[in-house]
């Protein structure tokens, strides 16, 4: 099977702050962006479409990107197609990296026989990032976060105090308290 390969080729000016001499200042950079990209690829029963996007700067390749999309794609939304590629992948990797490093264990295997045991931990995983996240985005949790102390800090602290004091009584203190909303910030 033919392919036929299609090519866009966009130069945009992005403004950099760089610091230079201990002082923060603005640099506009030329940036040419080449867009390549195939439609209707069959891989698998799946009908999918390919996207390569090289970045460049004085004939310099500075970053190369590759996506696979199942939304077709032409001269119109090509460069939104890649722009929400970089947004998602920005977006999964600082979750991965958390997962990885912040003390959620996911280096871990856990289960060298069960698949299922892998995936259920995964997605307690998952979940306890979740409700790591909206805790804090919590206003009044931004509010505890002053001077030098951190969010780890802060999460060691709760730890402690519900490892430290009674249980039952706190848990009591949380069910009888009354319902409250609560507010994230941006």
């Amino acid at each position: 099977m033919i392919y036929e390969e299609n090519k866009k080729e966009v130069t945009s000016t992005i403004i950099k702050r760089e610091k230079i001499d201990g002082k923060t200042k603005k640099i506009s950079v030329t940036i040419e962006c080449t867009y390549f990209w195939i439609n209707d690829l069959m891989y698998n029963d799946h009908l999918l479409n390919y996207l390569e996007l090289i970045e460049s700067q004085d004939n310099k390749v500075i970053h190369k990107f590759a996506y696979l999309s199942s939304i077709g794609i032409d001269y119109q939304n090509i460069c939104e197609v890649a722009e929400n590629g970089r947004i998602r992948f920005i977006i999964e990797n600082e979750g991965f990296n958390t997962q990885k490093n912040s003390g959620y264990g996911l280096t871990h295997k856990f289960s060298r026989t069960s698949m299922n045991a892998v995936k259920n931990y995964y997605t307690c995983i998952q979940i306890g990032h979740l409700i790591n996240q909206l805790f804090e985005l919590r206003q009044d949790v931004k509010s505890l976060i002053v001077g030098r102390q951190t969010m780890r800090g802060l999460w060691r602290f709760i730890v402690s105090y519900f490892c430290f004091n009674d249980l039952c009584e706190t848990l009591e203190e949380i069910l009888t308290d009354k319902r409250e909303q609560i507010r994230l910030v941006g």
